[in-house]
């Protein structure tokens, strides 16, 4: 779920470029009213409404995804607590073997004097 928003996302951003650099302002922009079919008033209004939609998209996606992320990281966060709740449980059974087997292994050094 969270990729599928993340590539729609991603869309979203990648035509809200292409709409903004669109837009005629006031250098010229990308669209000159010669070469289109539409009028100048026409375009702008199309690509300030598609902007403005665009725009609205990507706020609602952007919100969405970090609800979704925000549950996805507390859902991990608990599975790490059971998991170290289990570490606890056995880890002082293990250091102690481990001790006791470090004890036996380690000759004893000469004592200077």
């Amino acid at each position: 779920m969270i990729t599928t928003l993340l590539v729609v996302h991603s869309i979203i951003v990648l035509l809200m470029i292409g709409a903004i650099l669109l837009q005629k302002g006031e250098s010229g922009g990308l669209v000159s009213s010669q070469n289109s079919m539409m009028s100048a008033r026409g375009t702008k209004n199309f690509f300030t409404r598609t902007t403005a939609v665009l725009a609205t998209l990507f706020f609602v996606n952007s919100i969405v995804l970090a609800l979704l992320i925000k549950s996805d990281v507390q859902q991990k966060a608990s599975i790490l607590q059971e998991a170290m709740e289990e570490a606890e449980e056995t880890a002082p059974e293990a250091s102690q073997t481990e001790a006791e087997n470090v004890n036996q292994e380690k000759p004893e050094e000469p004592q200077k004097q």
